[in-house]
Protein backbone atom coordinates (compact mmCIF):
# COMPACT_ATOMS: atom_id res chain seq x y z
CA UNK A 1 0.00 0.00 0.00
CA UNK A 2 0.80 3.40 -0.57
CA UNK A 3 -0.47 6.79 0.08
CA UNK A 4 0.14 9.59 -3.06
CA UNK A 5 -0.93 13.08 -2.71
CA UNK A 6 -3.17 14.90 -5.43
CA UNK A 7 -3.40 18.03 -5.85
CA UNK A 8 -5.89 20.45 -8.61
CA UNK A 9 -4.02 24.22 -8.22
CA UNK A 10 -6.18 26.41 -6.93
CA UNK A 11 -9.05 23.93 -5.77
CA UNK A 12 -7.85 20.79 -3.63
CA UNK A 13 -5.86 18.56 -2.48
CA UNK A 14 -6.42 14.62 -1.27
CA UNK A 15 -4.20 12.12 -0.13
CA UNK A 16 -5.62 8.34 -1.84
CA UNK A 17 -4.42 5.29 -0.72
CA UNK A 18 -3.23 2.95 -3.75
CA UNK A 19 -1.78 -0.24 -4.51
CA UNK A 20 1.81 -0.52 -5.29
CA UNK A 21 1.84 -1.16 -9.38
CA UNK A 22 -0.61 1.74 -9.32
CA UNK A 23 -0.29 4.43 -11.98
CA UNK A 24 -0.39 8.13 -12.10
CA UNK A 25 -3.93 8.03 -14.00
CA UNK A 26 -5.03 5.37 -10.99
CA UNK A 27 -4.34 8.16 -8.79
CA UNK A 28 -6.43 10.57 -10.46
CA UNK A 29 -9.30 7.97 -11.16
CA UNK A 30 -9.05 7.09 -6.96
CA UNK A 31 -9.48 11.02 -6.54
CA UNK A 32 -12.09 11.62 -8.08
CA UNK A 33 -10.26 13.95 -10.66
CA UNK A 34 -10.06 14.11 -14.55
CA UNK A 35 -6.78 15.49 -16.30
CA UNK A 36 -8.64 17.26 -19.61
CA UNK A 37 -7.92 20.53 -19.36
CA UNK A 38 -5.31 20.29 -16.92
CA UNK A 39 -1.02 19.45 -17.73
CA UNK A 40 -0.05 16.38 -15.38
CA UNK A 41 2.72 16.44 -13.27
CA UNK A 42 4.12 13.93 -11.30
CA UNK A 43 6.53 15.57 -8.32
CA UNK A 44 6.83 18.85 -10.45
CA UNK A 45 7.71 17.18 -13.95
CA UNK A 46 5.33 16.92 -16.56
CA UNK A 47 4.21 13.30 -17.43
CA UNK A 48 1.85 11.19 -19.36
CA UNK A 49 -0.57 9.09 -16.81
CA UNK A 50 1.00 5.99 -17.55
CA UNK A 51 3.92 6.43 -14.85
CA UNK A 52 4.19 4.37 -11.59
CA UNK A 53 3.55 6.05 -8.56
CA UNK A 54 5.55 5.44 -5.53
CA UNK A 55 4.62 6.47 -1.90
CA UNK A 56 5.21 10.34 -0.94
CA UNK A 57 4.55 10.98 -4.75
CA UNK A 58 2.71 14.48 -5.53
CA UNK A 59 0.92 14.42 -8.31
CA UNK A 60 -0.40 18.09 -9.97
CA UNK A 61 -2.82 18.80 -12.15
CA UNK A 62 -1.98 22.68 -13.58
CA UNK A 63 -4.87 24.47 -16.11
CA UNK A 64 -3.51 25.15 -19.37
CA UNK A 65 -3.22 28.27 -20.41
CA UNK A 66 -3.84 29.14 -23.96
CA UNK A 67 -2.76 32.04 -25.23
CA UNK A 68 -1.82 33.74 -28.65
CA UNK A 69 -3.89 34.85 -31.68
Amino acid sequence: MQFVKVAQLGKTVKEVSLDTDATVATALEAAELRSAGFEVRLNGAPCAGTEKTRSGDIITLVPQIKGGH
